[in-house]
């Protein structure tokens, strides 16, 4: 049995890193028809449990978030504006891109992701402002439902999936609100049993140069026959931004021990350099950003397209596990 550490390191003709290839129109990922409402999405307040489920596995993802309610939009803004700008030594984990005013009926939503503050920093900081009347862990109703409508997405555009359904589950402790999948898997395709971290590292000189979250990837699953099964990541515009200066600093040239690490489940699956055809791709700035991954077995490519896909739900970090039930 191969392990997953050595997957990447081994397939592909013995190319590290592919790119620029045609896309196939064969694509696994393509959505297809399914039973459920278009909306994808149900409420309850009873957790799934393998008892009271149709399917054979349970998704469960609990956004890792935090909900302000403001009284008027100038109240929000000024809110807005102030974290956006803190020092890191302030409130550590609040960025620009992680703090949104939604318009409700409630007032004014504002949410952030989960920082490594204390939060009875955040709650001095929030009482400074006679406009905002809450401040609770968890993230709004209103973004349960959302994230639950990009679950449905995923799982509809998965083969390994045959039929499932999709809940926002209430329950009384805002911090353990969570939407849950009732998932019946093909037998005979991929689906993981777990899910876990999937992170993306560039190491220059010794040192950790660049470092993508699951959150901000995506990417799909393809195979060809003169390269195997891969798995084409997309990088957000700043990373590649980021990569392509260091591309042309030379960072990769030559002997350089400039390496790329992927991990996934706390396991690195790969680790090396790039090719010399990608390299030129960058330097002649027609690279679109997308880095191709090599994988020796064309399941475990799947089930890692499938994690990335699955656990990628916007701009909320979240905790997910996967169930697999006897049946």
């Amino acid at each position: 049995m191969v392990s997953r550490r050595t997957i990447l390191k081994t397939g592909c003709s013995g190319t590290i890193f592919l790119a620029g290839c045609a896309s196939s129109s064969n694509n696994p990922q393509n959505s297809r028809e399914n039973g459920n409402s278009s909306e994808g999405i149900g409420e309850t307040s009873e957790r799934l449990r393998c008892g009271n489920i149709t399917g054979t596995h349970i998704l469960t993802i609990t956004p890792q978030g935090y909900t302000l309610t403001a009284d008027d939009r100038q109240t929000a803004e000024s809110f807005i504006n102030d974290v956006n700008g803190l020092e890191a030594d302030d409130i550590t984990g609040i960025t620009p891109a992680e703090v949104t005013e939604i318009e409700s009926s409630e007032g004014y939503l504002i949410e952030f992701n989960q920082g490594n503050y204390q939060e009875s920093d955040m709650e001095s900081f929030v009482n400074q402002y006679d406009g905002i009347n809450s401040y609770s862990v968890g993230v709004s109703r209103l973004s349960l439902i959302k994230i639950g409508r990009m679950l449905y997405n995923r799982l509809h555009g998965t083969q390994s999936v045959s039929d499932f359904s999709v809940f926002h589950v209430v329950t009384n402790d805002s911090s353990a609100d969570l939407i849950a999948a009732d998932i019946t898997a093909v037998e005979d395709g991929p689906f993981p049993s777990s899910l876990g971290n999937i992170s993306f590292h560039v190491q220059v000189s010794g040192k950790e140069t660049i470092t993508v979250r699951q959150s901000n990837l995506s990417g799909k699953f393809e195979t060809y026959e003169s390269t195997g099964p891969r798995v084409v990541l997309y990088l957000p515009s700043d990373v590649m931004d980021k990569f392509q200066e260091l591309v042309n600093q030379g960072a990769f040239d030559g002997e350089s021990d400039s390496q790329i690490r992927v991990k996934f489940r706390d396991e690195t699956i790969f680790e090396g350099g790039i090719t010399q055809e990608l390299q030129e791709s960058i330097k002649s700035d027609s690279w679109s950003g997308e880095i191709a991954v090599p994988f020796e077995n064309s399941d475990t490519a799947k089930e890692f397209a499938i994690v990335l896909n699955l656990d990628t739900l916007g701009r909320f970090a979240t905790e997910s596990t996967i169930e697999v039930c006897e049946q």
